[in-house]
């Protein structure tokens, strides 16, 4: 009788161990994925920070690596733009809707992000003479 309650008290004890050892399993990963959306937000919102700016221009390009920091050698970014059409004329610039695709790629994580954004105006540069932008000379 002895021995039947031992087995039984062993099966139960593996049992709850390997419950226990799923369940950190799972939270083990859904920490990696929190992390990796997190950093994927974190560098989508810069890249909309950096058109936002005028240090990228609002057009397709990519995807490119990161080469500014070392610590992003995994990372890829891609900027999608798309013409937003209206049903209703509107007077000043064609909105231009642009998308900021981030790529984990060991893990294949993507995350995009998207908004909308007056398309730049057309600068007309002729030799000799600075190009207006956003209304100062840019020499």
């Amino acid at each position: 009788m002895v021995l039947l309650e031992v087995v039984l008290s062993a099966g139960l004890f593996t049992m709850t161990a390997l419950g226990v050892l799923t369940a950190l399993s799972s939270c083990f990963r859904s920490l990696g994925n929190m992390r990796l959306e997190s950093q994927a937000a974190d560098l989508a919102i810069s890249k909309v920070s950096e058109v936002h700016v005028g240090i990228l221009p609002p057009e397709d390009d990519g995807p490119n690596e990161y080469e500014e920091d070392e610590s992003l050698t995994d990372w890829t970014w891609e900027i999608i733009t798309e013409e937003v059409e209206l049903d209703v004329e509107l007077e000043g610039p064609q909105l231009l809707q642009v998308q900021v695709v981030i790529t984990n790629v060991p893990s294949g994580y993507t995350y995009s992000m998207r908004f909308l954004t007056p398309q730049p105006p057309e600068t007309k540069e002729t030799e000799g003479e600075p190009a207006e932008v956003a209304g100062g000379l840019v020499p």
